[in-house]
């Protein structure tokens, strides 16, 4: 047995829930000392308290053990094995790290989503929706520039008397192009980061999650590096997607002393007015080597680090190359101006002013 993932996670409420996820791999000795992969296990279980306000802390020694049974029992079931697979060698089997399409199949760099509803986090890894349709997506673009450029969607059920009916109960959904998971009553798209996945969402309106995001803010503010309150429940917040567990939760930094996550991620717009006519322009951000064309009436929305100085780059057709540095905060937006006709083609503009020109192009 190679253990290739285990995680466990609490849902908390009136009624708390232990959960845990496990994924392994058996392997059969061969008689030319290598392993053949005979079975794969994923599965995740679920214990509530039943009691109000219960703890449930020790439900997770009976979760992971029930999982492990789980487990050997599919393990003992040769005439479930697979009868064709790949043999390793015992380095293979042996190295402390899983290759990530060892653990979960949704994990593979080549991917491609299958179009469907997805109605449990089992279904999802392994890329195969219980309902395989192309959904029916309603989409817009939300208002606001902590949103500016990012779309609301709204997938339907279609009936058999072809009419489209709002899929509620779905845990996700692919338009065979995107993920989509559902948080609350609406959906976003997942973005794969490292070996698990993210989305930017609203906090909402649930008062528990955004005293949560201020909580964050307050502590932030208190430890002396800084912080913002929120006072919009609609605030775009970085989440992440427990894979093994299936919990959304706000992202948090890796290591005990990174500073607490900001409430807003960080955003610089970099946005050409409609009345500066020409060709498209290309703009890098840093070093990176991407470079993106940015045309007459358009905007291009960038997410870097904050609180540190960050050269923009304009980058002609011919000739060299010039930049504006700036210091994005997660505080507020940072709004670049390009007018690609003067000597200095990108400037600063004050927060109001910015705003303002990046919400008339995305809304018109």
């Amino acid at each position: 047995m190679r253990l290739t993932g285990l995680e466990i996670a609490e849902e908390t409420g009136t009624i708390e829930v232990a959960m845990a996820g496990l994924t392994a791999d058996f392997y059969a000795p061969q008689p030319d000392s290598t392993y053949r992969l005979v079975a794969h296990f994923a599965q995740t279980r679920k214990q509530s308290s039943g009691f109000v306000f219960a703890d449930v802390t020790g439900g997770h020694a009976a979760n992971i053990g029930a999982l492990l049974l789980s487990a050997a029992a599919q393990a003992c079931d040769q005439a479930h094995w697979r009868t064709t697979s790949a043999s390793y060698p015992a380095a293979y089997v042996l190295a402390p790290n899983a290759a990530l399409t060892e653990v979960l199949p949704v994990l593979a760099a080549s991917v491609q989503p299958h179009a469907g509803f997805y109605y449990s986090i089992t279904e999802f890894w392994h890329n195969q929706p219980v309902e395989a349709e192309l959904p029916f997506v309603e989409s817009r673009p939300y208002l606001g520039t902590e949103w500016a450029g990012d779309y609301q969607v709204k997938p339907y059920h279609t009936t058999a008397l072809g009419q489209h009916e709002p899929a509620t109960d779905a845990w996700g959904f692919s338009d065979g192009k995107e993920f989509y998971v559902r948080m609350g009553s609406d959906f976003y798209p997942l973005k794969r980061q490292g070996s698990g996945f993210v989305f930017y969402g609203s906090t909402g309106t649930n008062p528990v999650l955004h005293s949560a995001v201020n909580a964050v803010a307050i502590a932030t503010i208190a430890s002396g590096n800084g912080g913002v309150i929120s006072t919009n429940p609609e605030h775009r917040v970085l989440y992440r997607l427990s894979l093994l567990t299936g919990v959304i939760s706000m992202d948090q930094p890796a290591g005990a002393n990174s500073p607490a996550p900001a409430v807003r991620p960080t955003h610089v717009f970099v946005y050409r007015p409609r009345s500066a006519k020409g060709p498209a322009v290309r703009i890098r951000l840093g070093e990176e080597q991407t470079i993106e064309e940015l045309a007459a009436g358009n905007f291009l929305s960038f997410s870097p680090g904050s609180d540190q100085p960050l050269r923009v780059y304009f980058v002609p057709a011919s000739g060299p190359e010039t930049y504006l540095t700036v210091t994005p905060t997660s505080e507020a937006p940072t709004y670049l101006e390009c007018q690609p006709k003067l000597a200095q083609p990108l400037h600063q503009v004050a927060d109001k002013a910015g705003e303002a020109a990046l919400n008339k192009l995305a809304t018109n």
